[in-house]
């Protein structure tokens, strides 16, 4: 179970309200609720597919990883003590009301790594609001801020885990490791010898340093990059099964749209088009390419592939739409003008 219980900023041990098969015991869940604890479904995207939109489709506009945990308080309750968060959320107010109060961070800079109470202590207050339902706030990564609820409560957060510079450094020396063979290279065996001249060392690693500042390796790293939050991304296909049910009636007339939101990429060579989604590698024949590229550019609200501007016979076009579909990147609509059919009623209404 994902399911959490929080008081105080404790956790409620596992034990008072999971069986031992794993299954939560909804009543004492609704006991510790009584008792001030506050509910934590961390994870909640994979749970409700209204918010599995609202980060795809985050992350599909910012090019990085996002999350949602919603929080289900109690009259007075808060499920942490004042704390920071080590990334960028935007807390929205689904139900109720929540007091919040954001306090002077004692750091120059604001910090990366993760918030621990007894070394983290907050500064003076320097603002407080109160959110109800509807509202939003944004709490930049590393703001103190603590948040109780008036009454019953429900507030989501999205965390949103920027691309940092430290990680695209972590990938280049990742990627370093295996085509420079001067990374291999022993140091000096006395360099861990108190008296020991450094300089050697610092030489060494400074032009291993420089050996992976290419412009290109570095734009190769961030290609990588890319290819692995699209490749990471799990399918988000409402009706696939009907829509694979509907194949035999593609034609030249059927009205199809792009799944939306939709990360994706998409490379054209001599040697064919590889559109990759969902973290598998469509590969098509050089002729397919533009196509693809006409079926990517597919107004959100869809059209028929007749209305495509492609210079190839349509039946060409079909066999491509078909198999996008198939793949999840495409899907039919069930009337003209209704993409996304079977994509649920927004969040917040």
């Amino acid at each position: 179970s994902h399911l959490n219980l929080m008081r105080g900023g404790e956790p409620v041990p596992r034990d008072d309200y999971v069986f031992p098969s794993g299954i939560v015991d909804a009543l004492a869940v609704a006991r510790h609720f009584d008792q001030g604890a506050a509910i934590v479904l961390p994870r909640a995207n994979e749970s409700f597919d209204e918010l599995s939109y609202l980060v795809r489709g985050l992350e599909a506009e910012l090019g990085c990883r996002a999350q949602t945990n919603a929080y289900l308080s109690p009259p007075g309750a808060s499920a942490f003590v004042p704390h920071y968060d080590s990334h960028d959320v935007i807390a929205v107010q689904a139900f109720g009301s929540k007091a919040w109060k954001i306090f002077e961070s004692p750091w120059p800079v604001r910090p990366t790594v993760d918030f621990d109470k007894l070394r983290d202590q907050a500064g003076p207050e320097s603002m407080a609001f109160t959110t109800h339902q509807g509202d939003c706030c944004y709490l930049p990564q590393g703001v103190m801020h603590d948040a109780v609820s008036d009454g019953v409560s429900l507030h989501i957060t999205v965390g949103i885990h920027w691309l940092r510079t430290a990680e695209v450094l972590a990938a280049l020396v990742s990627q370093a490791n295996d085509r420079l063979p001067d990374l291999h290279h022993v140091v000096p065996p006395a360099w861990w010898l108190e008296e020991a001249d450094a300089d050697a060392v610092v030489a060494q690693v400074q032009a291993a340093l420089g050996a992976m500042q290419d412009a290109d390796a570095i734009r190769s790293c961030l290609r990588f990059l890319r290819e692995d939050l699209v490749a990471t991304r799990q399918p988000l296909v409402p009706g696939q099964m009907h829509q694979l049910a509907s194949l035999d009636r593609l034609d030249g007339e059927t009205q199809l749209a792009v799944r939306d939101p939709l990360l994706w990429d998409y490379t054209a060579g001599d040697e064919g088009v590889r559109l990759s989604v969902y973290g598998n590698d469509i590969l098509l024949p050089p002729a397919a390419g533009p196509i693809v590229e006409a079926l990517l550019a597919l107004p959100r609200s869809g059209a028929t592939l007749a209305s495509l501007d492609v210079d190839v016979a349509i039946e060409e076009v079909v066999v491509v739409a078909r198999r996008l579909v198939q793949e999840g990147v495409l899907e039919i609509l069930t009337e003209p003008g209704s993409a996304q059919g079977s994509r649920p009623a927004p969040f917040m209404g």
